[in-house]
């Protein structure tokens, strides 16, 4: 296509609703309540394509997961069974770093703000 604008759900959606809504007031003489209730399925409408769009997202990062750790993928040295018996000891050293991390994070802050005194 010419008109990569054209490529968007939105757009197209939008434009077939004011065809509609044109429609609508021109041939059929609409009021009030046929104008909200165009617009109540145009946000309908526009929910379900965000939706079908959230749920591709969520496929082709479940792809890129399955291949990543894969046996024999880019990531299965690194990865950690969930059997493992030393999973306890990664989360204490986790633990340990987010301590460390807090503590620093702290001291930095104090240089910047020194605390008040009460």
């Amino acid at each position: 296509m010419r008109y990569p604008i054209l490529k968007d759900p939105y757009v197209i959606t939008g434009l077939i609703f004011i065809v509609i809504i044109l429609t609508g007031n021109w041939l059929w003489g609409w009021e009030k309540h046929e104008y909200g209730f165009v617009l109540l399925l145009y946000f309908i409408v526009t929910i379900g394509i965000r939706l079908d769009d959230i749920s591709r997202h969520i496929e082709k990062a479940n792809e890129t997961l399955s291949k990543i750790t894969k046996p024999g993928g880019p990531a299965s040295d690194t990865m950690v069974s969930p059997n493992a018996p030393d999973i306890l000891h990664r989360l204490d050293d986790l633990q340990m770093s987010v301590q460390l991390l807090n503590t620093r994070l702290q001291q930095i802050t104090d240089k910047i703000e020194p605390p008040k005194p009460s």
